[in-house]
């Protein structure tokens, strides 16, 4: 568990995804949020800030105190809530109205451009599968995020046969646990699928439409 703040408060949280590292600052940061089981929240507030240096870890823009390694605080308040995306806010990449993925595009620059450029708290990651199906071309490009809750945009390009990628799908899921680590394409089944570290499919996306004619 670490402690960070949350409304303006020093709250118990849970580690939600693995750290990543900032080498210009060396700050290590990870996504954090409430306690739950199932359907039950926890809310558990805590006295003040622990004794001791800021932490090298963080938690969206804030310090984030690992419990389990010299931090300590005690716990002044405990309530149970329903789960409620009202206030489990997830963080997600924000879109402006009128400000959406390109469509099209001749080569995957201006799409790995427009998705570095709203990624927000997250980094991306994208998949080509040049190696795996000659032909069956697919670009998959997702935003991993480092604080809030793990939703996981996405989206998925078809090569044309005349050349330059066409926008196939866009959306977004929440992984059971963790992240999506890695995206594959099944050329059985037709479709990409977004794995955890163990391989567990977290998301799948029919890319059928991308086979090329014969």
């Amino acid at each position: 568990m670490v402690a960070g703040s949350r409304r303006a408060r020093l709250h118990l949280q849970a580690p939600l995804l693995p750290l990543t590292r900032n080498s210009r600052e060396a700050i290590s940061t990870l996504s954090a949020a409430w306690p739950h089981v199932g359907a039950w929240a926890v809310d558990a507030s805590l006295d003040d800030r622990p004794a001791g240096e800021l932490p090298r870890l963080a938690s969206g823009g804030s310090p984030a105190y690992d419990l389990a390694q010299g931090y300590s605080a005690d716990v002044t308040s405990l309530a149970v809530e329903l789960w409620s995306d009202e206030w489990q806010v997830p963080d997600r990449m924000p879109t402006e109205e009128g400000d959406t993925a390109p469509k099209f595009a001749l080569d995957d620059a201006p799409i790995r451009a427009w998705i570095d450029g709203q990624k927000g708290f997250g980094y991306p990651d994208y998949f080509d599968s040049a190696a795996a199906a000659p032909d069956m071309r697919v670009l998959a490009a997702w935003n991993i995020p480092t604080a809030g809750v793990n939703w996981t945009d996405f989206w998925i390009y078809c090569l044309a046969e005349t050349g330059g990628w066409t926008l196939l799908e866009s959306g977004y899921f929440q992984p059971r646990e963790c992240q999506a680590h890695s995206a594959v394409l099944n050329i059985e089944t037709d479709e990409v699928r977004f794995l955890g570290r163990d391989g567990e499919v977290y998301h799948r996306v029919s890319v059928a439409a991308c086979r090329q004619r014969p």
